[in-house]
This record gives C-alpha cells, structure tokens and sequence, in this order.
C-alpha cells in the first residue's frame, strides 16, 4: 500500500513512474522495489524525493518524476524537487 498510494509508482511505456503523495503528518517514507532487476530505494518527505539505484550489473532503467523522464544507471541516484500537489490535502 505504502509504494502504491504515498509512492504513485506505476509501469507504462517502457519506464517506472513516481507520481508521489505525502500526506504532511509524515515526515518520511522510504521503501524499496525492484524493477527489470534494479534494486531501488526511494525516500520520500514532504518536500523531496531520492531515488537511488543499488550497484549491480542490469541495464540502466527509466525513471520518470514530477514529469521529468531520465535514464539512471546502477549506483547512481537522483533527487526531486516535490510540487505542493504531491501533498496531500490537510486531514479535518
């Protein structure tokens, strides 16, 4: 549930898609996946996003964040800037 509804994450066209929500009562999350063999660490606050890919021997993945689509390779990480919307409304 955790990388489904706070990660967004998704697979389409040949790509992994982060589209996070972070609910402000949260600090951070950070969980792990694996895709097309690439072990991923996402770590997620109210305000950014990392995304590392563990050093291994895969071919480099597509990654798209905040709409931005980048090719990562194993071992590298990129940091995203989070919008205001990839906050979630306050609780009443």
């Amino acid at each position: 549930m955790m990388i489904r509804c706070y990660g967004g994450v998704e697979t389409r066209e040949d790509a992994l898609y982060l589209h996070p929500v972070v609910p402000d009562e949260l600090t951070a999350v950070t969980f792990q996946l694996r895709y097309r063999g690439q072990p991923i660490t996402v770590e997620l606050t109210p305000h950014m996003m990392q995304i590392r890919l563990q050093p291994c021997s895969v071919e480099p993945v597509r990654v798209c964040a905040e709409g931005t689509l980048k090719t990562l390779c194993p071992g590298e990480s990129w940091t995203v800037p989070l919008s205001p919307s990839a906050r979630s409304a306050p609780s009443l």
